[in-house]
């Protein structure tokens, strides 16, 4: 059967609270830093690069185990795909065989 098309169209299996949870977490966390530190529209690409970022917290997680850094990562992976700091960025949607797997 194929899957519903919508914005939070979840399989009934997947813990859809836990998910809904997450997302509100990435919203507020959106939302405190624009108060905080101004819209991604002035503050990305230039003179940020949210890639830079990623790497970063992706390394903090890794230190610490906190997950905390891992809701920054999905964050500043949204800025750097609706800001992109490359020049050559560009989206086009492969199928499963181009995209690495999963481990």
């Amino acid at each position: 059967m194929p899957r519903p098309h919508g914005p939070l169209v979840l399989r009934k299996t997947y813990d859809n609270q836990k998910y809904g949870d997450a997302l509100q977490l990435l919203i507020n966390r959106m939302a405190f830093s624009e108060q905080k530190y101004g819209p991604i529209e002035t503050n990305y690409p230039i003179p940020h690069h949210a890639w830079q970022q990623i790497i970063r917290r992706l390394e903090l997680y890794h230190t610490t185990g906190n997950r905390e850094w891992l809701l920054d990562v999905a964050n500043f992976a949204l800025i750097e795909f609706l800001r992109p700091s490359l020049p050559q960025a560009f989206f086009e949607a492969t199928g499963s065989e181009e995209s690495p797997g999963l481990i």
